[in-house]
This record gives structure tokens, C-alpha cells and sequence, in this order.
């Protein structure tokens, strides 16, 4: 069940420790959906993995396509177990690239985590 946003939407500190687990297990399916792409076209440009953004994908032969879409679902099911939505997480990850006390307490979390 999705945290509940506060009233100011600066994230509480249950929802910081959400975003930072699920933006630190996001990044790591990311590098290795990035890999796996890679490996499948032969080459090291790929365009970048936005699920908004599926139609960049459609010019893909159907494994590279399915690797897409497993990362789409796969980040969902990370979201949802961390109890953001997607639009939550994005919105801390906006507030956070113009907040620095909110960003640093994400990167206490991943540091935290990294240990």
C-alpha cells in the first residue's frame, strides 16, 4: 500500500527510506537491463529506459522489446513493495534534484543501505 503523501509533499522519513531503497534496487535492474540490451544489438548506445517512453522502443527486434518491458514491470513490482507509486517516486526524485537537505538525506539512506 502506497505511503500516504504529506500535506507539504516534502517526503516523510519512512517515505525517503522507500525512495532510496527503491531508487538504489531500481538503478542496479537498470545497469543490468542496459547490459543485457547492449549484449542482444551488438552495440553501446541504447536509448534510455523511460517507461513513458515505450514507443522509442517499438523499432527493436521483440527480445530487446521484452527486456524493456520487463524492466517497466519488474521496476513497478519494486515501487509497489516499497509502498510508492510512480508518481510518488517521481516527485521525491524531482523534489530531491532541487532540495539539498532532502537529497542528502537520500544519499544517508543509500549509504546506509551500502553497507
Amino acid at each position: 500500500m502506497p505511503l500516504a503523501a504529506r500535506a507539504d509533499d516534502f517526503p516523510s522519513p519512512e517515505e525517503i527510506n522507500s525512495f532510496a531503497r527503491s531508487a538504489f534496487e531500481i538503478e542496479q535492474l537498470r545497469r543490468n537491463t542496459l547490459s543485457t540490451i547492449r549484449e542482444q544489438l551488438g552495440q553501446s548506445a541504447v536509448p534510455s529506459l523511460r517507461c513513458h517512453q515505450r514507443e522509442l522502443w517499438q523499432q527493436y527486434e521483440p527480445s530487446v522489446r521484452r527486456a524493456f518491458d520487463q524492466f517497466c514491470r519488474q521496476s513497478a513490482q519494486i515501487l509497489d513493495r516499497n509502498g510508492l507509486s510512480p508518481s510518488r517516486f517521481i516527485e521525491i526524485r524531482k523534489l530531491q534534484n532541487s532540495n539539498p537537505t532532502l537529497k542528502e538525506r537520500v544519499q544517508t539512506q543509500l549509504m546506509q543501505m551500502m553497507r
